[in-house]
């Protein structure tokens, strides 16, 4: 069965859901918001939060972070409870820096008087600090829109560990709730000088992706640098994704990362 194409026509506005009237660029300025966290060495966790101001909503654009070593992250609304990513994601396929950050194709509305959680684990054996930012501007708008469910950035993860030489399948399936959009293709490894290449298909259309097995340098990118898509991929719930990885370095841990929207306008 074909991917049904994504209806823009008809999608309401920000503006129209918050309420009466037009926002224009008087209305909404520039803003960051932070965090600062420390995570114990060897595998330690953490919680944070970020929590918005109560007169304003927040449009979430970009995602920043420093840290003195790799972490993994995962978000959640606490107000609503929607979770922003399917597992853990490590910090270099989630966030950027302010010259390079992540920049959400399908930005994220956050109400006033919100609490962003974001749960830690340190992954790189050390004592580990640092701080997130989440960039954007504030807006005024209504206290929230009742019945209806806005298409939001998402993150798909799968992770594995994939010894020297060998071939493995990460598998990553979506979620029932809503259609996933596919904005870019981001992969990490902490083995420094390691490699692999990689072929994706899915249960959808039971096709892969490439014709063959592609270099990481080729089919993956990271939050500072993406693969963007040129045609977005829209895939239906429940869909399995396969990702077939064969390491041409020394065994580690190979994460690989869809990051995109869940488009709940499409039906299925």
């Amino acid at each position: 069965m074909a991917i049904k194409s994504l209806v823009r026509r008809g999608r309401p506005s920000p503006a129209a859901l918050l309420g009466p009237g037009t926002i224009t660029a008087h209305d909404r300025y520039d803003f960051l918001y932070s965090q600062a966290f420390s995570i114990a060495a060897g595998n330690g966790t953490a919680s944070i939060s970020i929590k918005t101001l109560a007169n304003n909503w927040f449009m979430l654009q970009t995602i920043q972070a420093v840290s003195t070593g790799l972490f993994r992250a995962r978000m959640r609304d606490d107000g609503t409870g929607e979770i922003w990513q399917s597992d853990f994601v490590t910090n270099v396929n989630f966030a950027g820096l302010a010259r390079r950050p992540n920049i959400l194709v399908v930005p994220t509305r956050i109400p006033p008087m919100s609490q962003i959680i974001i749960d830690l684990i340190d992954v790189s054996g050390a004592p580990n600090a640092g701080e997130i930012a989440f960039g954007g501007y504030l807006y005024p708008g209504e206290a929230q829109p009742t019945g209806q469910r806005v298409d939001r950035w998402f993150q798909y993860v799968g992770r594995k560990t994939i010894g020297a030489g060998q071939t493995d399948t990460i598998t990553i399936p979506l979620q029932s709730d809503s259609s996933f959009e596919i904005h870019k293709m981001l992969a990490s490894f902490p083995l420094v000088g390691g490699n692999f290449s990689a072929r994706i298909s899915d249960s959808d259309t039971g096709k892969a992706w490439s014709d063959r097995f592609i270099n990481y340098n080729n089919a993956f990118g990271d939050a500072q640098y993406p693969k963007m898509l040129t045609t977005p991929k829209l895939l239906r719930p429940n869909v399995v994704l396969q990702a077939e990885v064969k390491n041409l370095g020394g065994a580690t841990t190979f994460e690989i990362c869809l990051e995109g929207a869940k488009r709940y306008a499409v039906r299925n």
